[in-house]
Parts: C-alpha cells; structure tokens; sequence
C-alpha cells in the first residue's frame, strides 16, 4: 500500500461521506469511520477475519460480523486476503504526492 508516511490529515468530503453511509446503522457508521482510518496509516483490513476485526473495532467478534456484513460492499480484496477502500486508497495516493511535491518544495528552499 503505502510507501510513504500517511499524511497526518485524511480529507472528509461530509456530502459524500454522509451520502454513502446514510442508510448504515451508527455501529457501521463509526466502524466504518474507524476502518478508513485504519487504512490511511497504512493498514489493510481485516474485514471478513472477525477475530483480528474485533479489536480494531473495539466489539465483540459476533458483532464485528455483523458490522462487517454491513460494510463489505464499501471496500474490496486485495490479493493478500486484506480488504481496501478504493475512495480511502485514491485519496491516500493523491496526499501522498501532494506530500512529495511539498517535501521536494522545502528541500530547494533549503538548499538556497
């Protein structure tokens, strides 16, 4: 996933956020705020493993299957078994190369 550190903030468009988990239940909502935030720090998720979900979620495992049953339309598989948010993934990517130029930027300042 990441090759960079996650930037230290994750943007959060409210109308797309509210508008794709308006019909989740609070318990989805907040798992599902958690997870994304999981996988800006460079953390693929467990989705379907309710024994590793559980703890991230901070529930039991039976409801960290139902909170998942929940979410998994939200992300997809990777190869290694572990699930990503595509929308969390591209917004990743595209912070990190907002990072990099910036970085880049400082180095020239500082060379001067």
């Amino acid at each position: 996933m990441a090759q960079f550190d996650s930037p230290p903030a994750m943007p959060l468009y409210v109308r797309d956020f509210l508008g794709g988990t308006s019909t989740l239940h609070p318990a989805e909502r907040g798992g599902y705020t958690t997870l994304i935030c999981q996988q800006w720090l460079g953390e693929a998720v467990p989705g379907d493993e309710p024994e590793r979900l559980a703890p991230l979620l901070g529930c039991s495992k039976a409801e960290a299957r139902r909170i998942w049953a929940g979410l998994a339309g939200k992300f997809v598989r990777r190869e290694d078994g572990l699930w990503i948010n595509r929308r969390c993934e591209r917004e990743l990517l595209i912070a990190q190369a907002k990072s990099e130029i910036q970085r880049a930027h400082a180095r020239r300042r500082w060379r001067r």
